[in-house]
């Protein structure tokens, strides 16, 4: 018993290790893209686009994680896939265009399969009853990321300079990856397997329809996370520049109400996490958490500038804790609905789903920023498509609770 404990715990600490190397990783362009752009040459409300890119990356990585991770192991995959990341990171410091759109792929490539691997660990080493707060407490390594980069980037970038701030990032993802190598074996031996993928496997992998049809209700999980990560990945792309260029604040300001956001995150995935497991449906809590986001979004666009920087940090604060809160809660409902032994292939086929989310939405609100210079109108297609995904839990819900009346 307390062998698996301790077991458990290792595994929690090195994916949650990793997990805060790879949110700085990819968090440093969109932190840093008011001084990036000027060796870019591009507008800083262009890094959008770059986002895109590093998610466009991340999809077929993401795919094949499932068939690959057996011939390696989950962590020492996760471990070189963290260094491909610092590796882009390396790239983009030379800040040319072409630089910074070949570190985006190098970046979600090794951001990707973070998530599929972890849940393939953390699945096997800790007991199922406490999937939503484990996975949660995992998944907060993404706003705990967020919240250090946007402490230290901005003050790094301007006492060194911007192409030394994206070194030490990358310095930081490299030391990261040695320092889980201690338990690696443990953790990797039961999940090891000396057959190689064979072609079959891989093909079946890159289908998206195995997220789909390996449970009925995989559709609307699916779906909900993608709609999220639309929302999601604007937010960390466009706050910062949102911040400078329309509510006049400076980097560092931007990036206190940047960390003040993934703060809120941090608390609210381990808090959500643990609601999920023993107070709330987690399909419910999904629903509440996109409708309180999308209003609380929404007020900050329109009123960003207008008001304090007090009522500017509590908007953030609530915005980390509701459009980021979620990801802990749906890794676990995909850990919970996948069938004995199919955890990493669903998990690759619904966050590459995830993925496209966060690939599109950044994408298609930079892209109406640059046309209709509103942010307002340019996050709109993202917040109906997470309102969206609201109505539809809670008409799943509702339905679910009038046929098991009857």
């Amino acid at each position: 018993m307390r062998g698996q404990v301790s077991t458990g715990v290792a595994a929690l600490v090195s994916m949650l290790w990793l997990q805060i190397a790879n949110a700085i990783t990819w968090m440093t362009l969109p932190i840093l893209a008011p001084q990036l752009a000027p060796f870019a040459e591009v507008a800083p409300s262009t890094i959008g686009h770059f986002t895109g890119v590093m998610f466009a990356g991340a999809l077929l990585p993401t795919l094949m994680a499932g068939a690959v991770m057996p011939l390696v192991g989950p962590v020492r995959m996760a471990q070189l896939t963290t260094a491909f990341g610092a590796v882009g990171l390396l790239i983009a410091a030379t800040g040319s265009v072409w630089a910074l759109l070949i570190a985006a792929l190098l970046i979600g490539a090794g951001y990707g399969p973070g998530a599929p691997l972890s849940s393939v660990v953390l699945a096997h080493h800790t007991k199922p009853e406490w999937h939503g707060l484990v996975f949660s407490v995992r998944q907060s390594g993404i706003p705990l990321g967020g919240l250090l980069a946007g402490l230290t980037l901005p003050a790094v970038a301007l006492a060194l300079g911007t192409r030394e701030a994206v070194m030490v990032a990358a310095a930081v993802a490299l030391v990261s990856a040695l320092m889980v190598e201690p338990g690696r074996a443990r953790l990797d031996a039961p999940l090891r397997s000396a057959k190689r993928p064979k072609l079959g496997a891989l093909l079946r992998n890159i289908s998206m329809r195995r997220a789909l049809r390996a449970h009925p209700d995989l559709p609307r999980v699916t779906y909900g996370g993608f709609a999220a990560a639309t929302v999601q990945g604007s937010v960390f792309a466009l706050l910062v520049t949102f911040l400078v260029e329309r509510a006049d604040f400076d980097l560092i300001t931007a990036g206190l109400i940047f960390s003040a956001m993934h703060l809120s995150g941090f608390v609210a995935r381990i808090a959500f996490g643990y609601a999920s497991d023993r107070f709330f449906r987690p399909q419910l809590l999904l629903a509440a958490l996109a409708a309180v986001g999308v209003a609380t979004l929404l007020i900050l666009l329109l009123v960003g500038g207008k008001v304090s920087f007090a009522v500017v940090i509590a908007l953030a604060a609530v915005i980390g804790a509701t459009v980021s809160g979620w990801n802990g809660v749906i890794m676990a409902e995909l850990a919970r609905l996948s069938p004995p032994g199919l955890v990493a292939s669903v998990s690759s086929s619904a966050v590459t789903c995830i993925y496209l989310g966060y690939m599109i939405g950044p994408v298609i609100t930079s892209g109406l920023v640059g046309l209709s210079g509103s942010y307002l109108l340019a996050f709109a297609p993202v917040m109906l498509a997470l309102l969206a995904a609201s109505v539809l839990s809670v008409a799943n819900l509702s339905w679910r609770t009038q046929a098991g009346a009857q």
